[in-house]
């Protein structure tokens, strides 16, 4: 049975207000509205369900309603479903404070994600299961396993191509990240180099300055970053474009200001944890997404038979460097040493 969250009146009319008060903010800057990371998009609802009028308050009850496959349907579909036009759902979506209907169904795809983890967590430690840590193994398993089903739902099929064929028409290929992001940008760059594509990854924004000042003719350049926001992102990609040289970024928020200088942009699920924080779950989002990459790339490699003859000469060098199976026991090497 479904949880029933109640909020008190008050409660629903302070939010409206801020939402309200944040849009009118917006507005006069004459800039992007910016999501409020503290807003509980539940509760933004409740209070448009409430508050508002007309086609805004019956689409934020169907909303809440069906609240578990919204983060799974495009715009036109859930527009088609709540019988609205699609210019109703995106006015909506601002309305609540998000920057377009992406960032909101983003949002709740998140939420979802949390309740789920939650939900299975109660369930377990209800079921006699009374060791804490068993029910931290299984919600970890969980909420990640949701992270992935959210990255299948949030990847766009033609982004995928075009990043796959900007890496095939590329010369030497600059992938680059920092902080958490440098995981994600060596394992890119390790299969690209497998794959024989000349690869070079920079996660120091003074050496990759230094790059991005006289890059070469053919260059691209691979951006990994969960908030979009880093300055260094941010300016390696305006270096690109002033420069006419493509760009590919993968992120958790498409509506960041790196996102909006990229020319392809791979939608990241959002982390698991409360706040919107940065979890394993992003590293899994973004490495499943640098999966995807590889395996369009070797289905569409243009000698696939010498790729996969070189691909078997890498793994035997790599195999001379590992240990035997089977070490000496101590014993073994007292009796070799005597």
């Amino acid at each position: 049975m479904r949880r029933v969250v109640r909020f008190s009146r008050s409660a629903i009319k302070e939010t409206f207000t801020i939402v309200e008060n944040k849009k009118k903010v917006a507005n006069e800057r004459g800039r992007k509205q910016e999501v409020n990371p503290t807003l509980d998009p539940m509760r933004a609802l409740s209070a448009l369900a409430i508050c508002g009028s007309g086609a805004f308050a019956s689409l934020a009850t169907w909303v809440i309603n069906n609240r578990d496959r919204v983060a799974d349907m495009p715009l036109g579909e859930i527009a088609a479903a709540s019988k609205v036009s699609e210019t109703t759902v995106f006015r909506f979506a601002r309305q609540l404070g998000f920057s377009g209907y992406r960032e909101m169904r983003v949002a709740l795809a998140e939420l979802r994600g949390i309740a789920h983890g939650q939900k299975l967590s109660e369930e377990w430690m209800s079921a006699s299961h009374n060791d804490p840590y068993s029910a931290i193994i299984n919600n970890t398993i969980n909420v990640h396993s949701e992270i992935l089903r959210n990255t299948a739902v949030l990847t766009d099929p033609i982004a995928l191509r075009s990043a796959v064929t900007f890496i095939q028409n590329a010369r030497v290929i600059n992938v680059f990240g920092f902080g958490s992001s440098t995981g994600p940008v060596v394992d890119l760059y390790q299969r690209l180099i497998r794959f024989g594509y000349v690869a070079s990854n920079y996660s120091d924004p003074h050496v990759l300055t230094a790059v991005t000042a006289n890059p070469p003719a053919g260059s691209l350049f691979f951006g990994i970053s969960f908030s979009g926001q880093s300055k260094d992102v941010v300016d390696v990609l305006a270096s690109a474009n002033r420069q006419g040289l493509p760009s590919v970024l993968i992120t958790s928020h498409p509506d960041s200001a790196a996102a909006q200088l990229a020319n392809v942009v791979l939608h990241s699920a959002p982390a698991g944890a409360v706040g919107g924080s940065e979890t394993v779950g992003t590293r899994i989002s973004q490495l499943t997404m640098i999966e995807m990459i590889c395996t369009g790339l070797a289905l569409e490699h243009p000698r696939k038979n010498e790729f996969l003859r070189n691909a078997a000469v890498i793994e035997r060098e790599i195999e001379k460097k590992r240990v035997a199976e089977k070490l000496p026991t101590p014993t073994e090497n007292l009796h070799r040493i005597r």
